[in-house]
């Protein structure tokens, strides 16, 4: 049935119309969770149009409070536009008639917003969740030629507030109980609360032995810049040799003789931390036993600075299973056996308890401190980058404006916080989207509720399992940097595609069932400015 031919309610109806099943289109209004609207607009009319403008209204009014409404069509420019447009065959303003006698109109994005979108409180239309160009450039392999295609595609909610059903609803409305502009507030608030619990439940139920992960942790590789003077204890090869090269020189770094790193979310801790940290112990040890046992000419090659490491993660479980690392213990053990003998230096290495998302911290003791902050896929687990403020009762800052002014507050002057986190349209993002019971917010998901596949998993679930994680984009990032005072050095997506190694069916079947996937991360760098 036509969008624009469907009569809802109290709209004027020339005459009965019957839907297949002989019921009254009536019974459509506020009916639907999710409408969809799939290159439909498009064929009605030219937009400003009566019968465009009437098709949007009976598509409102047949959502529920609540409801989605997804939309994809034709986009401005297309270039089956461009094509029409060379032909006598144009009706109107970028509405044309294509070859089997349709018409076809062409969008751009302030059509949509006009046709679904409330421009103040009197009107009675949807939420904007997202509204967007698609671009694709199709090559056809014969002839070698292209076609761009655009598209608009959109993501509108029905408002609650102009559907109160009960009294109660009625009530909360009016004393600012019942937050219209958030659907999933009282879901999401009550992931908020419980977050740092999920995280001690998903580091207990790691397996004691695995300390691996699929996200990049070499940070020669991420950011080879701060991490230059470590570059000749990096293992050359997987077996573990390293690398016996002279230094290269930079003239970007100023010789220091110490290093304060703080690693903010470290779970379990990162690897190259704690590789160099091991490696640095052994070094000063087979130093200070040369010195006593032989007067041998000193190294040519310059002395990496003396580390000082800070790991700090909400999750009390995580810190424990830190502690327990044999590089972590032993480094520990060589900074106390060190204290003993006076004048030997050794890397100290300390971790704590913290919740970066609080206002109030318990790290006074590190304000001003550090020369590197690491935020490594920290961001991302602490909850969207923006909340609802409207509502007098909630925080004015989220977790991620603290986190972020926290972490300021602990770099000295020239200081500087390197930053990767998951990017908007991750393939994480696309498989989750796909996942009963994950989103709670746009772009904030809960991991975990597809790991067992149980036909009785429900949107409940996210009440109790599954960890946070929030895709940002650059623009995000770049507001809270600047916001905390920081000087933004670096701040780009980056693309991966990692090809699946399955050789059979079953292997296939895991990960969606994709070949490849396509990783997005924002990767950044900050810096503290120096006040003359």
């Amino acid at each position: 049935m036509h969008p624009s031919t469907i009569y809802i309610g109290n709209n004027p109806q020339p005459q009965q119309t019957t839907t297949s099943n002989n019921q009254s289109p009536q019974v459509l209004a506020n009916s639907a969770d999710v409408a969809i609207l799939l290159f439909c607009l498009c064929a009605i009319g030219p937009h400003p149009s009566p019968s465009l403008e009437r098709a949007a209204r009976h598509v409102i009014d047949m959502l529920k409070p609540g409801g989605i409404l997804v939309i994809r069509d034709y986009g401005r420019l297309d270039e089956a536009q461009l094509k029409l447009g060379t032909g006598n065959k144009e009706l109107g303003d970028n509405f044309y008639r294509k070859g089997d006698g349709t018409g076809c109109y062409y969008f751009e994005l302030d059509d949509l917003r006009e046709l679904f979108v409330n421009k103040d409180d009197g009107d009675d239309k949807l939420e904007l969740l997202e509204l967007d160009y698609i671009q694709r450039v199709y090559r056809n392999r014969g002839d070698g030629t292209t076609r761009r295609r655009v598209w608009v595609q959109g993501r509108f909610r029905k408002p609650f507030l102009n559907e109160v059903g009960t009294e109660e609803e009625k009530c909360a409305v009016a004393t600012g109980g019942l937050d219209a502009s958030n659907t999933d507030n009282n879901a999401l608030k009550h992931f908020l609360g419980t977050s740092v619990k999920r995280w001690d439940d998903y580091y207990r139920a790691i397996s004691t032995t695995s300390t691996s992960t699929s996200l990049p942790s070499n940070l020669f590789q991420i950011f080879p810049n701060e991490f230059r003077p470590w570059l000749s204890w990096q293992p050359s090869n997987k077996k573990g040799n390293r690398h016996q090269q002279s230094q290269p020189s930079s003239p970007s770094l100023s010789p220091v003789s110490e290093v304060t790193i703080i690693d903010l979310g470290c779970g379990l801790g990162n690897n190259t931390l704690l590789n160099l940290v091991e490696r640095q112990h052994e070094e000063e040890q087979q130093q200070n036993q040369e010195q006593e046992s032989q007067s041998s000419s000193p190294s040519e090659l310059p002395k990496p600075p003396v580390l000082n490491l800070h790991f700090l993660d909400a999750s009390n479980e995580a810190i424990l299973r830190l502690r327990s690392d044999p590089r972590y213990q032993h480094a520990v053990a060589s900074y106390e056996e060190s204290t003993k003998e006076p004048g030997f230096t050794a890397a100290t290495i300390t971790s704590q308890v913290c919740n970066l998302a609080s206002e109030e911290t318990a790290t006074v003791h590190l304000e001003q401190s550090a020369d590197i902050i690491l935020l490594m896929f920290t961001l991302s687990a602490i909850g969207p980058h923006q909340q609802n403020h409207k509502h007098p009762n909630q925080p004015r800052h989220s977790g991620v404006v603290n986190a972020v002014q926290n972490a300021a507050r602990m770099l000295k002057e020239g200081g500087v916080i390197l930053f990767r986190d998951y990017a908007r349209y991750d393939d994480d993002q696309l498989q989750l989207n796909s996942v009963v019971g994950a989103q709670l917010c746009e772009n904030f998901y809960v991991r975990g509720l597809d790991e067992n596949d149980d036909e009785d998993r429900s949107e409940n679930d996210s009440a109790t399992k599954g960890t946070g994680c929030y895709f940002f984009d650059l623009e995000e990032v770049r507001e809270f940097a600047v916001n905390a005072g920081l000087e933004v050095l670096e701040l780009e997506y980056i693309t991966r595609v990692y090809k699946k190694s399955g050789k059979n069916g079953r292997d296939c079947s895991k990960n969606g069932g994709v070949v490849n996937r396509t990783r997005l991360w924002v990767n950044g760098r900050f810096r503290k400015p120096v006040v003359a």
